[in-house]
């Protein structure tokens, strides 16, 4: 019994920082790809604008 409590008195908060590592990981992720759709929006959203300045001013 008491080796199942000492293993549980180690074991308690190093998961504790293991799930706090993995979700830090999951949240670096998220907002990577979120920044990464803002970029390509911006950029679509500039082409467009291009190609619309470009069709307006017709030689």
């Amino acid at each position: 019994m008491r080796d199942i409590e000492a293993a549980a008195r180690l074991l308690g908060p190093a998961l504790i920082v293991l799930l706090g590592g993995l979700i830090g990981l999951m949240m670096a992720g998220l907002l990577s790809g979120v920044t990464e759709l803002g970029q390509a929006a911006l950029n679509r959203g500039r082409d467009r604008g291009a190609d619309n300045c470009r069709r307006s001013h017709k030689p």
